[in-house]
């Protein structure tokens, strides 16, 4: 795009915005109105389905989820975001679970999704933000025979700041085959965001010249460890530049494209940061040709030195300061039956740590207990995926009698209470009467009395028994 001489609605809204530092009441405004949306949730919440979800406050609309077919179970994190103006659509998910892998594959294929675009690493912090979900290599296929599916790596290119996979999916029923990229954004810190925009505007570059954007393709898979985040960030960039792209550079309104995202995906952009940096990102991309093919005519990419380093989009090094870790997933059970053995991951602790998060939080404590690798034994299999996982069993039946036990320990804490109460009540009492001087005349007088009247009663005897004598 050329450079304008006049300043567009876009960068007179940033620069009012930037030089009031209002970038927390405008993101706070945006989720008043979002919060206000009244779509159900009701799918999303059944019992069967709650240990799908990797956090327990993210989880899709009804009205705007995808349903998968070939599974027993139509349940998948995932929403189908549709802007009409623009002639985008894209399904935003959360990251893959253990047990929601074949789930995922799935969708791919159920959704005819030429590419998915990944924005977080495996491992960030000793955090697991996502299951590994693709092939390690080509020689290891990912087997799902319940849904009648395999995967298989056929190469990897890595571009410093980000990684392109060429995969193949494959329906073992029909024998047909689909490619599939997988961009994985490797430099994009969790609740922050990139040191400068020109390296997401390239990844973007990449995403559309693969023809995955485009309207006769299935949309693309978004996703980060929510799908929240990271993910609305990239698609309200890249939503709003093709609007702008369309003509519509003084007649877009970015909170409002993304007040509309929000009505099919909740909490999309999670932070003030996030958001503002859409806005440059956005601005950018107005004034620059960052979709040329002549990377000359780019301005060079601020990539930070140790996102540089060839990790494989596995694991953040963990000197990273940019972001806090989410909170752990919350504990899964499988729901599918086994499938071939998953690639082994790196074995890395995870730790958890307090969290900062803003809205998600886990449904247990002690979530994720167990890495990937860890799920897979020695021999290959992976029972420890796909079991009805009798360790949550015993940790839920567990708290349910910890937690009736509490129950008796408080109603006969509150019993002791009240007897006690009542006592003191009645002590306090006595020594009311105890200290009053009309009460202490009158336990006087009765005393007397009772001693007179004593006497009285033993003078008359002796009186009797002398005159028997």
């Amino acid at each position: 795009m050329s450079e304008t001489r006049e300043k567009t609605s876009i960068e007179l809204e940033f620069e009012d915005i930037d030089s009031k530092n209002l970038w927390a009441v405008v993101y706070q405004r945006i989720r008043t109105v979002s919060n206000a949306y009244d779509y159900t949730l009701d799918d999303a919440k059944r019992s069967e389905n709650r240990h799908l979800n990797r956090y327990r406050d993210v989880i899709p609309y009804d009205h705007s989820r995808i349903a998968l077919k070939r599974c027993s179970n139509d349940y998948i994190n995932a929403n189908l975001v549709e802007i009409e103006q623009a002639n985008r659509k894209y399904i935003l998910t959360q990251g893959p679970l253990p047990n929601t892998i074949a789930h995922f594959w799935v969708m791919v294929w159920e959704q005819n999704c030429k590419a998915i675009v990944m924005l977080n690493k495996i491992i960030e912090k000793n955090q697991l933000k996502c299951s590994q979900y693709w092939p390690t290599s080509s020689s290891s296929d990912l087997e799902f025979p319940d849904v009648n599916l395999s995967v298989h790596l056929d190469s990897e290119v890595n571009h410093s700041y980000f990684i392109t996979r060429n995969i193949r999916v494959t329906d073992k029923e029909s024998s047909k085959e689909r490619h599939v990229i997988l961009f994985h954004y490797t430099t994009w810190p969790d609740f922050g965001v990139p040191q400068s925009p020109t390296a997401l505007l390239r990844f973007i570059r990449a995403v559309r010249k693969s023809g995955a954007l485009d309207e006769n393709m299935g949309p693309p898979i978004v996703h980060c460890s929510a799908g929240i985040g990271r993910s609305g960030t990239f698609i309200l960039v890249d939503c709003v530049l093709k609007l702008i792209s369309d003509g519509e550079i003084n007649n877009v309104s970015v909170q409002e494209i993304l007040l509309e995202m929000r009505h099919y995906r909740m909490g999309l952009i999670q932070t003030p940061d996030q958001l503002r940096f859409s806005y440059q990102a956005i601005i950018e991309g107005i004034h620059t040709d960052w979709e040329t093919d002549d990377e000359s005519a780019l301005p060079p990419c601020s990539t930070p030195v140790e996102d540089s380093k060839p990790t494989n989009g596995m694991i953040e090094s963990a000197s990273s300061s940019d972001d806090e870790p989410p909170p752990l997933p919350p504990p899964r059970n499988a729901s599918l039956p086994p499938f071939k053995p998953l690639p082994s991951l790196p074995s890395l602790p995870v730790t958890p740590t307090e969290e900062d998060k803003e809205v998600l939080r886990p449904s247990s404590p002690e979530s994720d207990v167990q890495s990937d690798s860890s799920l897979i034994n020695g021999n290959g299999s992976t029972a420890g995926v796909t079991n009805n996982n009798p360790r949550k069993r015993k940790t839920e039946e567990k708290a349910e009698r910890i937690a009736e036990k509490v129950k008796q320990i408080k109603k006969k804490q509150s019993e002791a209470e009240d007897k006690k109460k009542k006592s003191l009540e009645r002590w306090a009492f006595a020594m009311k009467l105890l200290t009053n001087p009309y009460s202490i005349v009158g336990l006087l007088a009765l005393g007397g009395g009772l001693y007179y009247y004593a006497l009285s009663v033993t003078h008359a005897h002796g009186a009797r028994s002398a005159t028997t004598l």
